[in-house]
């Protein structure tokens, strides 16, 4: 229908515009909504050694991969950690990619989202290499059939990038051939990022938080 108003008793009601296909299918961390701001820069985390070498599981889990990787990175304490690890079940599939994204939202006060790489593996090294600064590190994960994993990728003050995944207790650097076939050819690739700038209380609201 060519027409942009239409007759209702008499009055002429302007119609509202419809989106488009491609921005209805469009993911909420590219489109502003509820007013919140866009997350569309890779998400980064001071490490140090000393981070790694403090890492301990006082409750290993076989899916706490997600926990792993807020401990590693500091968003939450060991203490913390192994309380989370206590209350899955042992048949838990461990946490979902937005339950990591709302702890970081709320530990930060910025918007966070774990965002696809629907270009494969390729985009998703390059970003890594090309965005990931000297000794910070990103949550990254992969999916593969029906199983997904989340692991943490640094970068060292020499430029060197490693894997990091106390889970399969691994730490290798992504230029050894053998390191890079742990993470390489999977379905689908993923990267938390955020928005830049501090969330208002109201937007914190819009989220869910009473804050």
């Amino acid at each position: 229908m060519s027409r942009s108003r239409y007759t209702v008793k008499h009055r002429n009601v302007k119609r509202r515009p419809v989106a488009s296909r491609k921005h209805r299918l469009m993911p909420k961390d590219v489109l502003n909504v509820n007013g919140l701001p866009r997350a569309t820069v890779l998400a980064q985390f001071h490490m140090t050694d000393e981070n790694i070498r403090q890492f301990e599981r006082a409750i290993p889990h076989p899916s706490d991969c997600a926990i792993n990787a807020l401990q590693l990175l500091d968003v939450i304490s060991s203490r913390e950690a192994n309380f989370m690890r206590a209350t899955l079940s042992q048949d838990s599939l461990g946490l979902y990619v937005d339950q990591i994204a709302k702890i970081c939202t709320f530990a930060f006060r910025q918007k966070y989202v774990f965002s696809s790489v629907p270009a494969g593996f390729e985009d998703f090294a390059s970003r890594i290499k090309t965005q990931l600064k000297k000794e910070h590190a990103c949550f990254a994960g992969y999916k593969q059939g029906s199983a997904s994993h989340v692991v943490v990728i640094g970068k060292h003050s020499d430029g060197r990038i490693v894997l990091i995944d106390p889970q399969q207790q691994t730490y290798c650097a992504l230029e050894d051939t053998a390191c890079l076939g742990q993470i390489a050819r999977k379905e689908r690739y993923y990267l938390l990022n955020k928005a830049d700038g501090a969330l208002t209380r109201a937007q914190m609201q819009t989220l869910g938080f009473v804050v």
